[in-house]
């Protein structure tokens, strides 16, 4: 039952507590979004960091195998001027290692895949050879520290490595020399 007051006037509802619950609901969905925007742009920076750290360690893996390869070959005979199979002769390797054509198939190598859809791919340059011997006293290179040092001459190579993420990005490209007695 329904009391009635003794003077009371029905009220003039006019929707204010309707538009000001909806002007509340409007700026607390504005703020989530934004909150949800930066979440989603930490999660990308991330997720590039990530990638970025994959795409180096690919490269890392892809030298160290370069150098392996290198303690395989057979001589220096089998490089070229043209850099077949990734082998290319003294002052004759690419020098523009962002050319997208520097890494073509057939003059680079390509190297196991350490990350999925990560391409990784090396060219190795015989930078000649070098006379190592005699250079410190006290190391000893193919010796047993009981025979006297000899003049060692070793092939240096320039090893270039290049990893490519899975869409095209991200891409690192990281050098180094290494040495070795190709007998």
């Amino acid at each position: 039952m329904i009391k009635k007051y003794p003077g009371a006037q029905p009220l003039n509802q006019r929707g204010a507590v309707l538009i000001i619950s909806l002007v509340v609901l409007t700026v607390l969905t504005i703020v989530v979004l934004s909150a949800n925007r930066g979440v989603v742009i930490q999660e990308r920076m991330t997720s590039a960091i990530r990638e970025s750290n994959v795409a180096f360690q690919s490269a890392e893996s892809g030298l160290v195998e370069a150098e392996l390869f290198i303690e395989t070959i057979p001589g220096i005979a089998i490089f070229s001027d043209v850099g077949a199979n990734g082998l290319y002769t003294q002052n004759n390797g690419p020098a523009d290692y962002s050319d997208p054509a520097v890494w073509d198939p057939g003059i680079t190598r390509l190297a196991a895949e350490t990350a999925p859809g990560y391409e990784t791919r090396y060219f190795i340059e015989n930078l000649g050879a070098f006379a190592i011997g005699g250079i410190a006293q006290d190391i000893s290179l193919n010796n047993d520290y009981s025979q006297p040092e000899i003049d060692t001459v070793a092939e240096v190579f320039r090893v270039v490595v290049r990893t490519v993420g899975p869409n095209g990005q991200p891409v690192r490209i990281i050098a180094g020399y290494y040495s070795a007695n190709l007998n």
